[in-house]
């Protein structure tokens, strides 16, 4: 079948108006469909009411395969001969970074200091949350930073 055919087709209404439709491509053995939808410009409302839920009524077993440490690559080591990559600096970046990030966790007991809200509350914001991060199709990190921030 030739990719570059387009068909034409023409309706008749009872009022004798002649009605034109885009012609559609086909490749292959597929043909491509236009969906009209008439309301594109209106965003659909998000409920709180009904979040998503995931069931575990289908428990499924999975083999778990052997995992084996690989060993580190050098990532840094093309960039050796660079001056302004600052080679150099990546284990004190690290070592600095990985004793920082003590400091910056959210605490254990966390929920026992919260005052404002309780378990439940926090499940249902954070549900919202997920769904508007879906909603907006975000990065995996706007996510965590919410949540992060939000536990604070």
């Amino acid at each position: 079948m030739d990719q570059n055919k387009f068909t034409n087709v023409q309706v008749y209404s009872n009022d004798f108006e002649q009605e034109t439709k885009k012609p559609k491509p086909a490749i292959g053995d597929f043909t491509i469909w236009e969906e009209h939808d008439t309301n594109e410009a209106q965003p659909v409302p998000m409920c709180l009411e009904q979040p998503e839920s995931f069931s575990n009524d289908k428990e499924v077993e999975i083999e778990m395969e052997d995992v084996f440490e690989e060993a580190l690559i050098d990532i840094d080591n093309d960039d050796a001969k660079n001056p302004l990559a600052g080679v150099e600096y990546v284990g004190d970046l690290y070592a600095y970074y990985r004793k920082m990030e003590v400091y910056s966790c959210v605490s254990p007991n966390y929920m026992e200091q919260q005052s404002e809200i309780n378990g439940n509350m926090r499940g249902v914001l954070i549900d919202w949350i997920i769904e508007v991060h879906d909603k907006f199709e975000l990065k995996e990190e706007t996510l965590f930073l919410t949540v992060n921030l939000l536990d604070r």
